[in-house]
């Protein structure tokens, strides 16, 4: 059987979420957008440590990081710029990862990189 969680307020739900998460230093994948936009200016407001967490993209877009429409701006303008200093895991950051450690060539293929 399925069930389905409703709440009043999403945002708030996934600002609940996100905080627990980062203040335990976990993995966060971050979107963009303006769905997820509210829920990170409402965790932004927490008063809580989030230099233990890490945070990644999971969806970026390949602009630039001043374009309008880049999620890492909106997270930026949201999180960062709010006091929110997690460690960050960029596309670019996964692809260095990869390199140092010999695995370009195993999954750079699936991106035509290998």
């Amino acid at each position: 059987m399925i069930s389905f969680h409703v709440v009043e307020d999403p945002a708030a739900e996934v600002a609940d979420r996100l905080v627990e998460a980062a203040s335990a230093g976990g993995h966060v994948a971050l979107s963009g957008g303006s769905t997820p936009k509210r829920a990170y200016e409402l965790a932004a407001q927490r008063d809580i440590d989030w230099s233990a967490a890490t945070a990644w993209f999971g969806d970026e877009r390949c602009v630039g990081a001043d374009d309008p429409e880049s999620n890492y701006r909106l997270v930026n303008e949201t999180l960062v710029q709010a006091g929110a200093t997690a460690a960050v895991v960029t596309l670019f950051g996964v692809l260095i990862w990869w390199r140092t450690h010999g695995l370009l060539a195993v999954f750079g293929g699936y991106l035509g990189l290998g």
